[in-house]
């Protein structure tokens, strides 16, 4: 195998170092100064581009002859064009990846820091975390955690606090880029070797998968997309260019090169449609009754992206259910019998396929308690004390 691994050592080693301190020098301070999410909501509010548009692929560009630093979004076939969203607040972001239904996180160089983009919103916020440098982030959704990691082991994050948990290492010295997770299984690539390996997320122990023929060098990236089955590698020889990597053998396919040959770092795929949550649900039913009268209840709710619903309902009398699924849209009607008088809170919630829920919705009723009238009450004295009624006369002489 052609390399020069002293060569690459260096040249790495020299670039990596040159943005670990830039990083260190200028997040570092900015995190400390920020002591809410508000706080750093408005710190980001003036790097966000005015584009709502949701990208097929995310990447972060660490290096953009003639364009911007910072993150982009792009179609997956046609890398040559990317839209600048944001610069990332002045750090920079080694590994990223999608985390369903809407959010990038990504892994601040040097750091460890977690951050998170909503691709929706376009909100940018710090998760947290932070202690070891990591090249390299994905998510697996079978287990719920983020993976990464480092020139010299395998990471667990707690996708909540960005709290890293060290999970195993390797006896032989490899260069992680980047690493991306399919269906429980997690692939690298390290360009020392120019190789890309499976990881394994419970033992860090490596298989080799191939080569990739290719002369890497500097940080670079991969993401699955998981709609697709489909391995994407987003590498750096002289240019930046996007290969499409096959998981049986490692062939590699030129997808094209990116824009400027841009050097991407952080490259995320979302999935799952860009599942969005169904709409809070509409609630139609009468607002007032009688104790023990059963009444009809109609819910309904719209999904976005058309997927099936379901709806959890609160009756505020202590009793709750969960719907089957329905088609988004499609009415359901519950009913429902109040056993005691008083003023009730309606709460609905819609849930769809992909567990995104939506806002509450509250329904006021008003279940008058029963009032015994003063009639009410002469009639059972009188059905108890029959004589009663002759007496009262003749108290008062009637």
């Amino acid at each position: 195998m052609k390399k020069n691994i002293l060569r690459k050592n260096l040249v790495m080693g020299i670039v990596f170092l040159l943005i670990g301190v830039s990083a260190v020098s200028s997040t570092g301070k900015y995190i400390e100064n920020l002591s809410s999410e508000q706080e750093q909501l408005e710190a980001v509010e003036n790097s966000i581009s005015p584009c709502n548009e949701v990208f097929e692929a995310y990447a972060y560009a660490a290096y953009f002859p003639g364009g911007q630093e910072g993150l982009h979004g792009f179609d997956l076939n046609n890398p040559g064009n990317l839209t600048f969203i944001t610069s990332g607040c002045s750090f920079f972001l080694s590994g990223a990846c999608f985390v369903p239904p809407y959010y990038i996180y990504g892994t601040e160089y040097s750091t460890g820091i977690v951050w998170v983009f909503n691709i929706l919103t376009l909100e940018l916020y710090v998760v947290g975390g932070g202690g070891m440098g990591l090249n390299g982030l994905d998510y697996d959704d079978e287990s719920g955690f983020l993976y990464a990691v480092v020139l010299d082991g395998l990471y667990k994050i707690n996708i909540t606090t960005g709290e890293q948990t060290y999970i195993g290492g390797w006896t032989t010295y490899h260069m992680w880029s980047g690493i991306a997770i399919n269906n429980g299984i997690c692939y690298g690539h390290d360009v020392l070797n120019d190789a890309i390996y499976i990881i394994n997320l419970d033992t860090a122990e490596l298989t080799l998968l191939g080569y990739t023929s290719l002369d890497c060098n500097y940080a670079q990236d991969m993401a699955f997309d998981k709609d697709n089955d489909t391995l994407y590698l987003a590498t750096y020889t002289t240019i930046g260019q996007l290969y499409i990597c096959n998981t049986t053998n490692c062939d590699l396919t030129l997808v094209g090169d990116f824009e400027g040959g841009a050097q991407i770092t952080g490259f995320a795929i979302p999935y799952y449609d860009y599942n969005q949550p169904p709409g809070a649900p509409t609630i139609d039913g009468p607002d007032s009754g009688e104790p023990g009268i059963e009444y009809e209840y109609i819910f309904n709710s719209t999904d976005p992206d058309g997927d099936s619903v379901m709806y959890f309902i609160d009756w505020g009398d202590n009793n709750t259910e969960w719907t089957e699924f329905g088609d988004s849209g499609e009415e359901i009607i519950l009913k429902h019998t109040w056993d005691k008088g008083g003023e009730y809170t309606i709460k609905a919630k819609a849930k769809d396929t992909s567990d995104a829920e939506s806002n509450w919705t509250y329904f006021e009723v008003e279940i008058p308690r029963t009032r015994t009238t003063s009639n009410t009450i002469l009639l059972q004295l009188l059905e108890r004390f029959p004589n009663a009624f002759l007496i009262i006369r003749q108290i008062l002489g009637l």
